[in-house]
């Protein structure tokens, strides 16, 4: 600190001219903190009492005590435990009672009186108090009971005008020199001499339980100890000469004509001076300093710390400030103090931050753990409402000097990111804090939206809104649980109806399994099909079964590629339901191609599924060319027009109701010349009719070319239906007069022999007794279930003549 900072304050307490008689004036003060004594240059001593007015302390006179002599009273001292007054005028010591205002007892020939500021007695109503006499000398002495006690009795060399007791030791001047005695030791030490024409007015003070305060020549102040000149070093006062001095906790007050000087008790610095005219007396009464002029009385108080600091901040003594708080609050440990500190590190760190000093600013924000709500609401980008603050005085950024608007905001995003990681704060502060850091990040244009439980989502909402993001202000009103404005805002991006580079369709498939509603996602589907048809594809079938299939179909059914790829999938993943939708969309396909995919999947479509409705494929045939709907007439339309496959179809899958569609396409194939056809495609006819068609109408019509073993399907399928032994026998013939393998012999029964190697030679397991197994004409053993057709070896495809006897049953 330097001079000039005020850590005190004074003010009048009263103007005591009102009481006094002509020319009678202020010579001395005594007392305590509640009752002020006034000696005055008449021998009047007038009492006092402090008392609030007006939320204020003022002096409220209750009497005067007039002395006999009427001579100026010199020294006042109060004996508050034993009530009494000890005043010294014209050499004559009164004891006064407080009680009755009387003189209880007087002493002649005292010059001075000084009570021991730091007793040895245990006893509160003992006092222990020491004068000098007119005849060189100094009594040690104690009042106890009302009787004062001469404990002892010191010889000086001269006449002590000032004496200050301390314990066990007393320093006093004596005629042109100042001394110091230890009462145990009963050994006087001299200090130094002084010439008594410069010094004419010697003085002496305590300043601490061991040490003394001593005034020497020309304004020099030094201090002393029992074993004499204390080491510390003395000091000068600059107007000498000095009235008197005192110490009031860390610090010197020297009162000259006029001036009082407050010094450092640690550095004996001038801190402050307080200047008031005609000022020649000083005292401190348990606590309150008091200072007089010859008619009025004034308080002197200690500024609080707060105040002084607030005026080394005014003063731009930011370090100076700390250190004064750092020393104040430290020296007690308290929550509060620590508040306090942390709360001066703030304000002093946000003097730094508006000059532009962020290093200065963040270390002392981290010190007192600044709440990031005080800068976050600095930044107009954020527009956060500015709640005034005890801190500081600025409502903006903008306010900070030396520095650009991105650097100020990259030393708050970091304080910010500080803060997340190193203070322990609660849920909604760290949601405060990590919801600004994303707002900042969003200007910076790099944001991605996270943990969003952490986040808040209304005031992110109202920013996103005036920031015109819309693609990231979906996403927060989805998770606000506003799915319907967020999927409106999407669509609007998606239609280009809204322009945002940040979106993404892709965003829109992410939060798709999380929509509530099934009509929110039935919405959203009816346009992200057309606008991501195939990343359409990938969800529906990531998430089969978790919509209203219907629904989605007929969403979907507009859009052929996706609607196709709809059906067909549902059907891969094993519904049959969608199968004669299926079949209706290949036909309304129309395909020409002989070679065509959708030709070839409604083929196989027809022959495998038993889920179709044959009226609803026969209705839409009627909406193609040449078509009817009698598949027996639909049959020969269809190859007349050269629709040879789906002829096949046709007759595959309605053949089971009408016989006679094998042998029609087998007759047209082989008699209609404009049919183009090959045995590839009639072997593949006559397969094909396997299980339905009469087998004697085929063989009339097959041609003697292809061989019996090419339609081997046909063959077992017409031979296990033939129902009878004859008819099977009849059939074998037949067949064996289109070439087929010479029929089987029945062989001479044989021993049949199956050992743990043997295997069965249609499914490689193995043979064992205890299964059910069959012993062929063809001469292999084979389990019972591996034969379908009892009429052809499923080794050889050889037709046997006859059931195997049950003899060979195992």
């Amino acid at each position: 600190m330097k001079e000039g900072i005020s850590l005190f304050h004074y003010s009048l307490k009263r103007d005591v001219s009102g009481e006094f008689e002509a020319d009678e004036e202020i010579t001395c003060v005594g007392g305590c903190a509640s009752e002020v004594f006034l000696g005055t240059s008449i021998g009047r001593v007038l009492h006092y009492q402090l008392v609030k007015k007006q939320n204020e302390d003022a002096l409220k006179i209750l009497g005067a005590i007039q002395l006999p002599s009427r001579k100026p009273v010199v020294s006042i001292d109060y004996a508050s435990a034993l009530e009494i007054l000890l005043v010294i005028s014209n050499q004559i010591l009164f004891e006064i009672s407080l009680e009755t205002r009387e003189i209880v007892s007087k002493k002649s020939d005292t010059i001075a009186l000084t009570i021991n500021t730091n007793p040895t007695s245990d006893d509160p109503f003992a006092l222990q108090f020491a004068t000098s006499t007119t005849n060189k000398k100094i009594l040690v002495l104690e009042k106890k009971n009302g009787q004062n006690h001469n404990i002892q009795r010191l010889n000086c060399p001269g006449h002590v005008l000032a004496l200050a007791y301390n314990k066990y030791t007393i320093c006093y001047s004596s005629g042109a020199e100042y001394f110091v005695y230890d009462n145990i030791s009963r050994r006087a030490i001299n200090l130094f001499p002084f010439e008594p024409t410069v010094l004419t007015r010697p003085l002496v003070a305590n300043v601490d339980q061991c040490e003394f305060l001593i005034a020497g020549m020309e304004g020099l102040c030094i201090f002393a100890s029992a074993t004499g000149v204390s080491t510390r070093p003395p000091f000068p006062i600059p107007t000498p000469p000095i009235r008197n001095f005192m110490q009031f906790q860390e610090y010197l007050f020297v009162c000259t004509e006029g001036k009082i000087y407050i010094l450092s008790t640690n550095s004996l610095r001038v801190e402050q001076v307080i200047e008031i005219q005609g000022v020649a007396h000083l005292t401190n009464l348990d606590g309150c300093l008091w200072a007089c002029t010859g008619s009025e009385t004034f308080s002197i108080e200690l500024i609080s710390w707060e105040t002084q600091v607030d005026e080394l901040l005014t003063n731009g003594k930011y370090e100076d400030a700390l250190r004064f708080a750092e020393a104040h609050l430290k020296s007690s440990y308290s929550e509060e103090n620590i508040v306090k500190l942390n709360h001066l590190y703030q304000k002093i760190g946000f003097h730094y931050f508006f000059e532009g000093n962020f290093d200065g600013a963040d270390e002392l924000f981290r010190l007192g753990e600044l709440d990031p709500s005080e800068l976050v609401q600095l930044c107009p980008k954020l527009l956060v409402e500015f709640m005034p603050t005890q801190l500081h005085e600025q409502s903006s950024i903008d306010s900070v000097k030396n520095a650009d608007a991105e650097t100020v905001q990259t030393f708050i995003r970091e304080y910010l990111e500080w803060t997340l990681e190193n203070i322990n704060k609660t849920s909604e502060q760290e949601m405060y804090i990590k919801t600004a850091l994303l707002e900042f990040a969003i200007l910076d244009g790099n944001a991605e939206i996270t943990a969003f439980p952490q986040l808040d989502l209304p005031r992110l909402e109202e920013f996103l809104e005036r920031y015109e993001k819309a693609a990231l202000g979906a996403i927060v009103k989805f998770h606000l649980g506003k799915q319907e404005k967020a999927l409106e805002l999407w669509q609007k991006l998606a239609e280009d109806n809204l322009k945002d580079a940040d979106f993404a369709v892709e965003t829109v498939f992410e939060y798709l399994p999380m929509i509530e509603k099934q009509q929110n996602f039935l919405s959203a589907l009816t346009w992200l099909c057309k606008i991501a048809p195939d990343r359409t594809k990938e969800f529906l079938e990531k998430y089969h079964g978790k919509h209203d299939s219907e629904k989605v179909a007929e969403i979907l059914e507009p859009h052929s590629d996706l609607y196709l790829w709809f059906l067909e999938n549902e059907r891969r993943l094993g519904s049959r339901k969608w199968d004669t939708k299926l079949a209706l969309f290949y036909l309304k396909s129309n395909p020409t191609d002989e070679t065509n995919d959708i030709k070839k999947k409604l083929r196989e479509l027809l022959l495998t599924s038993d889920s179709l409705y044959k009226d609803d494929i026969l209705l839409a045939s009627k909406n193609r060319k040449g078509l009817a709907a009698d598949p027996v007439t639909a049959v020969p339309k269809l190859l007349k027009e050269q629709e040879i496959l789906l002829a096949e179809e046709v007759c595959s899958r309605f053949g089971q109701g009408n016989p006679k569609l094998g042998t029609i396409m087998l007759s047209e194939y082989l008699t209609n010349p404009r049919i183009k056809t090959s045995e590839e495609t009639l072997i593949r006819l006559v397969n094909g009719m396997a299980g339905y068609a009469d087998p004697q109408e085929v063989l009339r019509n097959l041609p003697s070319t292809i061989k019996v073993k090419e339609i081997s399907s046909f063959v077992r399928s017409a031979l296990s239906l033939s129902g009878s032994k004859q008819k099977m026998l009849e059939l074998a013939k037949s067949f064996a007069d289109h070439g087929a393998e010479p029929i089987l012999e029945k062989p001479d029964a044989k021993p049949i022999y199956v050992d743990e190697d043997s295997n069965c030679p249609v499914c490689n397991r193995g043979l064992f007794l205890a299964q059910k197994l069959k012993a062929i004409p063809s001469g292999y053993v084979v389990h019972f279930d591996c034969m379908p057709y009892p009429h052809l070896c499923p080794v050889t495809n050889q037709i046997f003549p006859e059931l195997v006897r049950d003899r060979h049953t195992l």
